[in-house]
């Protein structure tokens, strides 16, 4: 166990930034001292490595002098890498250990091999100048894992290491906290404190200014961020929920009740949910993120409209990583690490800070609530409240549907299957009345065909009917890019198909129909769309624009006929396209050439598409 004492430690260079800095740690912890100034820390950091002057104070560890201290007994990992480039990863490991010098190389391999598989790292045995800056700045922690110092001064690791590596660096620091070891993390990033320590203290005007549990700090984090920043504690903004506040919280919570037993579509309702968030947070946008706790499929619905890739979403694995922490989690556009998390790091720019909490039903994980603002946020005890209420609710809300949609899919298997089947007869039906008009003689190559067409009409139905049978697939709604995607799959050696579907959600009523459509589109394209060189080439998008969807189909094949109506066709595709789309969806068809090759243009209003 080691105490660690540091009395008015005072810098001696001109302008020094360390001016009186006091802390005491009695038990093993990860202790944060925090300062928005870079060099402020910096220069501490070289006091206690013994490479910068001091005019006065002691630094001691167990009560021995601990200025310039090593070996066994202090440990630093800085910005600095204090590795021997030459050597391998396992020497630079090792060479330390007094034993090092009389073990074979076999020992040292098998220590090796255990002390990575243990820290659960697989950097390669290689010469460190072969190393990335990253993988560098792991080795380092590894070695100090590995030689267990009383106290490990860790100086800004963040600018070293991507996220994923971050969290694995913290648990390698937790591990070595719970064998008596005493972590200093110096840093100038605030959400660093809320991922990694027990305790932080405010370094500012070279003083301690204030150490706080990472209870209190997630409690009042305002009060922590205000001090490093320069202010006080900033009561006044640490003041309960006024009446009208209050209020606003309840009629979102009452609200979305109401709307959950009212309306059978859980896309309104969590829109709903992530609406209210953002208005009485006053934040830009709210997200929920949810998926089976079986499933790696992650979905999301987001409580302002979008289109294209301009969400700044968060990576399904970092989705489930957050979530699987049971703690709220915080960081803002000073975060190094910000973009990791992102699906496109373009869209860093859209969060200047963001929180993310879990939503859970239970003991199950189910989603990630995320809410992000254009602006400094640091949130007090009753924001966390309010935040730890929705997402009970979102969970609620989740659940709920999920039994919905398993109760709703038994109690409507039979008459789905009866109706899909009399959709299957008809299609023979139709197939057979297109055989008997061609005259007696039916050759055996327009009966394959026939055959062919009627195989992959009935697989893209069977396509539905496998994805609602999953697990993860038994809620109420579908993604249609999953639809496009799967009957695509079909004809992969016909045609190069390309898609770019904005997300969009429908009811399983619809997908079946959706699948016949986006089936026979292409299966016409691929039958009549011919080519004098080259392969075929099948482009297919969906956008919203207001109260309508577009669904866009083109080809580089030889086009439509001139004088073409799509009405006045005999073939069965065309026919059972326009059916669909005018019939069921109440929208509207029109085909055309464009570059040379078929465009079909169909109109959907949004309320009969999803």
């Amino acid at each position: 166990m080691a105490c660690v004492e540091i009395r008015k430690l005072y810098g001696g260079q001109r302008g020094t930034r360390v001016r009186g800095f006091d802390l005491v740690i009695q038990n093993p912890e990860i202790h944060v001292i925090l300062c928005t100034s870079i060099s402020a820390l910096d220069e501490l950091v070289h006091i206690m490595y013994g490479t910068a002057l001091y005019k006065s104070g002691t630094f001691k560890l167990n009560g021995k002098d601990a200025i310039g201290l090593r070996k066994k007994e202090i440990q630093y990992i800085t910005m600095d890498t204090y590795l021997f480039p030459g050597f391998t990863v396992m020497d630079n490991i090792f060479m330390a250990s007094p034993e090092y010098g009389f073990m074979t190389r076999k020992i040292i391999q098998k220590r090796f091999d255990s002390l990575m598989k243990e820290a659960d790292c697989y950097i390669p045995n290689v010469r460190v100048e072969n190393l990335t800056a990253e993988q560098k700045k792991m080795v380092e922690v590894i070695r100090c894992y590995e030689e267990h110092p009383q106290l490990l001064i860790v100086h800004e690791l963040a600018g070293s290491l991507s996220y994923r590596n971050l969290m694995w660096a913290n648990t390698l620091f937790t591990k070595l906290k719970n064998s008596g070891t005493t972590v200093l993390y110096l840093t100038s990033k605030w959400e660093d404190m809320l991922k990694i320590g027990d305790k932080v203290s405010v370094l500012r005007s070279g003083k301690n200014l204030g150490t706080f549990s990472k209870e209190e700090v997630l409690s009042t984090p305002q009060k922590t961020y205000y001090l490093m920043l320069g202010g006080q504690t900033m009561a006044s903004l640490l003041e309960p929920m006024n009446e009208n506040e209050n209020q606003d919280f309840v009629h979102t919570i009452v609200s979305g009740v109401k709307l959950l037993s009212q309306d059978s579509d859980s896309e309104n309702v969590l829109k709903f949910f992530m609406r209210q968030v953002s208005k009485s947070l006053k934040a830009v946008n709210s997200i929920v993120y949810f998926s089976d706790r079986n499933s790696s499929k992650v979905r999301f619905i987001s409580g302002v409209d979008y289109h294209g890739d301009e969400l700044p979403l968060i990576k399904p694995d970092i989705v489930k990583q957050i979530s699987s922490t049971e703690e709220l989690f915080y960081t803002n556009y000073l975060d190094v690490h910000l973009g990791d998390l992102l699906n496109d790091r373009m869209n860093t720019h859209l969060i200047h800070t963001m929180i993310c909490i879990p939503v859970k039903f239970g003991d199950n994980y189910l989603g990630l609530l995320q809410v992000y603002f254009d602006d400094d946020y640091a949130y007090t005890q009753t924001d966390k409240d309010y935040l730890l209420a929705i997402a009970n609710e979102l969970a609620f809300a989740i659940e709920s549907f999920r039994l919905k949609g398993k109760s709703v899919l038994i109690q409507e298997s039979h008459h789905r299957i009866k109706n899909n089947l009399q959709m299957i007869i008809s299609l023979m039906e139709l197939q057979k009345y297109r055989l008997l008009r061609t005259g007696t003689d039916v050759s055996s190559v327009q009966v394959s065909e026939a055959w062919e067409t009627v195989v992959k009409q009935v697989k893209s139905i069977a396509s539905i009917h496998d994805m609602l049978s999953k697990e993860e697939e038994t809620d109420s709604i579908m993604g249609v890019d999953v639809i496009i995607r799967a009957i695509k799959e079909f004809y992969s050696n016909d045609a190069d198909i390309q898609t770019d579907i904005v997300r969009c959600i429908i009811p399983h009523t619809r997908a079946t129909s959706l699948a016949l459509l986006v089936n026979e589109l292409i299966s016409n394209g691929v039958k009549h769309a011919e080519r004098k060189e080259g392969r075929l080439t099948i482009c297919m998008s969906l956008r919203r624009e207001e109260d309508n969807y577009f669904f866009i189909y083109e080809d580089n094949g030889i086009g439509f006929p001139d004088g073409f109506k799509p009405w006045k066709s005999t073939g069965i595709g065309m026919t059972i396209m326009q059916s669909i789309v005018e019939q069921e969806f109440e929208g509207s068809f029109l085909c055309r050439n464009h570059h040379g090759g078929a465009r079909i243009e169909i109109t959907i209003p949004y309320q009969n598409f999803v």
